[in-house]
């Protein structure tokens, strides 16, 4: 309701009208598999990896703060591979 009552003393409230509708009308493809890719799967790989290394190191590693510093990093290291990983498919998909 408050939209409204900006747009009624605007000059350009048609034009604003015209291009939502548009914008409305735009089709295009899905951006759903790209969104998971970009965000979703590295931070799954991130939390995956640490929580595996937690796991696995605390038979091994007596120090909870080592323990935990280790995990993090081990964690870090594998979504910046998954990072690159993606980066190297996504180029090699868009080349062929």
């Amino acid at each position: 309701m408050e939209q409204q009552e900006n747009c009624q003393g605007c000059y350009q409230k048609d034009q604003c009208r015209e291009i939502y509708r548009q914008l409305g009308n735009a089709e295009g493809p899905s951006v759903v598999c790209k969104v998971a890719v970009a965000f979703l799967l590295p931070i799954v790989v991130f939390i995956s990896v640490l929580a595996v290394f937690e796991e696995t190191l605390a038979g091994v590693v007596s120090s909870k703060v080592v323990r935990t510093i280790c995990g993090f990093l081990s964690a870090l290291a594998a979504a910046y591979a998954c990072i690159l990983i993606t980066k190297v498919i996504k180029r090699r998909l868009s080349q062929g």
